[in-house]
C-alpha cells in the first residue's frame, strides 16, 4: 500500500487558519475528491471535525487521543501505529493521509509520495506544512490546473 500525503498549500506553506483553509478553491476541491475517492484517508480529529462530516465513499481513519466508536465508513484509533496496521489489512492500493499540520508532521518519514496543491496566494495561518526536504523528495511532475498546480513528489531511495 502506497502512503500518499495529500495537501493544499499556499506559496508560504500555510495549510490552515483557526480550523479552517485560508481559501476557497472549488477545482482543488473537485480534485481532492476525485483522487481520494473509491481509497482510504486517515486525518486527525480537528481535521475530521473542521469537515463536518465523513468523506463519502472512502475508509475515514480518524487518530484521536480518546477511543472512540466506530460508526459506519469512521475508524478511530489512537495512534498512528494502530492506524497504519489497520489501514494496512485494508487491503487498499493507496491510503491518502489528509492532515492536518500534527499528522503530516507524524507521517512525513511514513509516505511514500507526496501530491501538493500549490495555491498561488501567501495568507496567514496557524498552521502550516513540513518543508519538503530536496533530498528525501524528487519532483516528477507538475501538472497545472487554471487556479492551482499539483506537485507530484516521489521518496528518494537513500543510496549506500
Amino acid at each position: 500500500m502506497k502512503k500518499i500525503i495529500i495537501a493544499a498549500i499556499s506559496i508560504n506553506n500555510v495549510i490552515g487558519c483557526n480550523q479552517k483553509i485560508p481559501w476557497d478553491n472549488k477545482e482543488e476541491i473537485n480534485y481532492f475528491k476525485e483522487t481520494t475517492i473509491n481509497n482510504a484517508v486517515l486525518m486527525g480529529s480537528k481535521t475530521f471535525l473542521s469537515i463536518g462530516s465523513p468523506l463519502i465513499d472512502r475508509i475515514n481513519i480518524v487518530i484521536s487521543k480518546t477511543k472512540r466508536e466506530n460508526s459506519g465508513n469512521i475508524f478511530y484509533f489512537t495512534s498512528i501505529i494502530e492506524a497504519l496496521h489497520y489501514a494496512y489489512k485494508l487491503d487498499f492500493e493507496k491510503l491518502f493521509i489528509i492532515g492536518g499540520s500534527e499528522i503530516y508532521f507524524q507521517t512525513f518519514s511514513e509516505a511514500d509520495e507526496l501530491l501538493i496543491s500549490r495555491i498561488p496566494i501567501i495568507v496567514d495561518g496557524d498552521k502550516y506544512f513540513p518543508e519538503i526536504d530536496k533530498n528525501d523528495w524528487e519532483l516528477t511532475e507538475i501538472i497545472h490546473n487554471k487556479t492551482f498546480n499539483v506537485e507530484k513528489y516521489i521518496r528518494r531511495i537513500a543510496k549506500d
